[in-house]
């Protein structure tokens, strides 16, 4: 199920950016609600270092901004940073709207549940996930 789910966001992710390349890109919204997103791309690894995540994300928030989200784009995140950048998206989607959430990045699952990694995050195993985002918006400490 949760390849059918990511399979689906991918597919929609390149037909927008497809259509957008092609020109055919149309906005049209029915309501007038807010729509903001939090664009989140982590690359600088010190161990792992990626190379797509940076430029991902530019793409993701560059579509998002033309379809009429106001997006908050960032890169590299440690800890702080990403617990911060999480905490104000949250304060703004609390008067509802519609809320996107995009991560590029190093992810892990422990124990069932996941994780997203911040850029500077120490290595860790077993049940030492001190750092670690949950992906519902929450930060571990220990």
């Amino acid at each position: 199920m949760r390849i059918v789910i990511v399979l689906l966001l991918l597919l929609s992710t390149f037909s927008v950016l497809a259509a957008q390349a092609r020109g055919t890109l149309r906005v049209e919204s029915a309501t007038s609600e807010p729509r903001v997103a939090l664009v989140i791309g982590n690359a600088a690894y010190e161990d792992v270092p990626l190379t797509n995540p940076v430029n991902d994300a530019e793409d993701i928030a560059r579509t998002l901004t033309q379809l009429g989200f106001d997006v908050t784009h960032k890169e590299n995140l440690d800890q702080n940073s990403m617990k911060r950048a999480i905490r104000e998206f949250g304060e703004k989607i609390r008067g509802g709207g519609v809320a996107l959430f995009y991560f590029a990045g190093h992810g892990v699952q422990v124990n069932g549940s996941n994780y997203l990694i911040p850029v500077g995050t120490q290595k860790t195993s077993g049940s030492a996930n001190r750092g670690l985002c949950n992906w519902r918006g929450s930060f571990m400490w220990r």
